[in-house]
Parts: structure tokens; sequence; C-alpha cells
């Protein structure tokens, strides 16, 4: 663990999981390669928004490390790596369609130390809430946070990672479980929950205890679950470059928005007493960023200014 560990706390979020390059493979044949990770941008996109934002992760002692590092930085993302230097950093690659939509290929590595203790706003998610070693060491975080600090988890499922179905069904409830705010996808919920309705799953994860469920639907915009109650929030019409950390940009302006609307001691109890106007405020309001990041090439989501003008 680094020095940067003492001082993470002193952050409104903390952000636990894989920061990795993204190898982007299009339509035309060209490749780009850029950092990325679904938590790692979730942490980027908190920062530009004006977060204070810390960030456990790991990388190797390499130039890939070295553009993650930078690139965090540059969004004032406060760096804690967790992990052995002696292992590579991990790669996806991405292969978009002729829509825009991705579909992945990973070399990935997830071997963590234990995580600084945390008294903030945490969010896990995505192949660090998955993947051992380093899943318990995520795991073991959020049971110590859970009922003490607001947590928020996305699972942001990647299936050629997974491995068994009912392994991870009962890995991510396990996380839905310890969680104040889950946000996921159609896609994870037809992936876990193969031939069921991904709206009657959703409200399944309601009732397990999360206050806030949010089901991001691509262009279709969003729906918020909350005690078995849904409201739809429109999707944004708008010419898709390419939907790269759309669902993590919406992710970290929902956080934004919670910590905007019922930041404080109280906020784990306050944010399960939201209206449904506020939920669908905040929700527009991700909508609105995820909208302006899917526009543009690669995971590039807006700063403050940016998305107070697009809403």
């Amino acid at each position: 663990m680094t020095d940067d560990a003492v001082g993470c706390s002193m952050s409104e979020v903390l952000v636990v999981g894989e920061s990795l390059i993204d190898v982007v493979r299009y339509p035309d044949g060209s490749t780009h390669a850029a950092p990325g990770g679904s938590p790692a941008n979730v942490a980027v996109a908190l920062g530009r928004l004006g977060r204070e934002v810390s960030f456990v992760t790991q990388w190797g002692a390499d130039e890939y490390g070295a553009l993650l590092c930078s690139w965090l930085a540059e969004s004032n993302v406060d760096i804690v790596n967790v992990g052995p230097s002696h292992a590579p950093t991990s790669l996806a690659t991405a292969v978009l369609d002729e829509e825009g939509s991705a579909s992945y290929e990973f070399s990935f590595e997830w071997d963590i130390e234990e995580i600084p203790s945390w008294g903030g706003f945490l969010h896990v998610g995505s192949l660090a809430a998955l993947q051992n070693p380093g899943a318990q060491q995520v795991r073991r975080l959020v049971e110590q946070a859970s009922g003490r600090i607001p947590v928020s988890y996305d699972p942001n499922i990647r299936p050629r990672l997974v491995g068994d179905r009912s392994d991870a069904v009962q890995s991510v409830e396990a996380f839905v479980r310890l969680s104040d705010v889950v946000k996921t996808s159609e896609e994870d919920l037809e992936f876990l929950y193969s031939g069921s309705d991904p709206m009657v799953a959703a409200e399944k994860w309601s009732a397990m205890g999360p206050g806030i469920v949010v089901v991001t639907r691509a262009e279709q915009g969003a729906v918020i679950v909350t005690e078995g109650e849904r409201q739809a929030v429109e999707g944004i019409a708008v010419p898709v470059v390419d939907t790269v950390g759309a669902g993590d940009t919406f992710m970290a302006a929902f956080i934004d928005g919670l910590l905007r609307s019922v930041g404080g001691r109280d906020m784990r109890t306050t944010l399960r007493a939201m209206s449904g106007e506020q939920l669908e405020r905040l929700a527009r309001r991700a909508v609105g960023a995820a909208t302006v990041t899917v526009s543009r090439c690669g995971m590039d989501p807006p700063f403050s200014a940016e998305l107070e003008a697009f809403v």
C-alpha cells in the first residue's frame, strides 16, 4: 500500500476497482489504446464533476501503468495503488460494431493488498467485485462499510470473465444486499437471470435491501426501482460515436447528484427517503452525462460546466 492511502480518507468518495487499458478496434479496422476500466471511469467522471475522489486500484510498473496514472491525475483523482507492481497492467480489447456498441476480451490481473478503511461515500463494482483474490478484499471492505456509510455498487458484468453464472449471481446478490444504491443495465440482468424480465429482477434486488436500484437501458434511458415501484426516465437522442464508458458516466453523475442533494452525516437515511421527483431529477441529469459521453470518442465524460450547459 502506498502512503497515499493515509490521505485518501479526506476525499468525498472512495472508488475501489480495476483500472486497465482499453484497446478499441473500430469497424474500419483502425485501433486506439486508451485508459479505462469501469471503476476507473467512475473515478474520472467524478473528478471531472468536481468531486474529491480517491481511487484504490492496481496496475503494473509498465508504460500502460504510467498512462493510467497520468490519465487519472489529469481528472484530479487521488490514486491509491495497492496491487503488486510485478503483475502487468490489465488489458481489455473492445470491438465496436457498426452501431458503436462494444464487446470485450480481457487480459486481467486483480490481486490487491488490504484496502484502507473509509468514512465517506464508497463505490465498488465490476470485475473487482467478482475476480479473486482481489474480490475478497473488496467484499470485506463493503461488509465493514455496510450500514455505516453510503455504498453504491455496479455489477457491470463482463460475461467472458464471469465463469460459472450461478456463482456470479450469488456474488452479485451478496453485494446488492450490502449496498444502498445499485446501478445495473438491462444487459447485466439478462445475463444473470436468463429468460427473466430484467425489471422483475430489478424489483427482486430492490426487495433485498438497497434504497435505490437504477437500470440503464441504453438509448431508452433508465428505470428507477424503489420498494417495487418503477419510474422511467427517457433517453436523449444524439448521434452516437460509441458507448464506451456511458454506464460508468451515468453512475458517477448519479453519485454526484446524491451528494449534491443529500450529502451529510445522515446521507444513508436521507437517500432512502428521497421522493420520486428527486430521484427522477437525478436520473435525468445522469442520463444527460451519459449522453455527452456517447457523443464523443472513447471514455470522455463531461466536466461539471459542460454537463450543466447540456442539461
